[in-house]
């Protein structure tokens, strides 16, 4: 709180991790596996429980309440690798992992 600035975090709300690999429920249907996105954790969104998080259907930032986090497995990997590959991200300049704002 006091090094962001921010109120204390409702624990009552679900959170997750910069990096982690979550289906993000992205639809209207009520089943979280029919209208799911595989996709990366970004950022949270607001005070509710939203978070942004990278499609890696699409590439693209998306919003999403809900989600499920999984564990990363080999296609997952692959996966991020090709796109940082089609969007020619540098793997690390002078050893050091980039970060960058989308």
């Amino acid at each position: 709180m006091l090094m962001e600035g921010q109120d204390n975090p409702d624990l009552n709300h679900k959170r997750i991790t910069f990096g982690s690999y979550a289906l993000a429920y992205s639809g209207t249907d009520k089943k979280i596996n029919s209208r799911s996105t595989p996709s990366i954790a970004l950022s949270e969104s607001n005070q509710t429980g939203g978070n942004f998080f990278l499609s890696l259907q699409s590439g693209q930032k998306l919003h999403s309440n809900r989600w499920e986090e999984l564990p990363f497995d080999e296609d997952v990997i692959e996966k991020v690798h090709s796109l940082a590959h089609s969007l020619k991200q540098p793997l690390l300049k002078n050893g050091n992992v980039i970060f960058g704002i989308y």
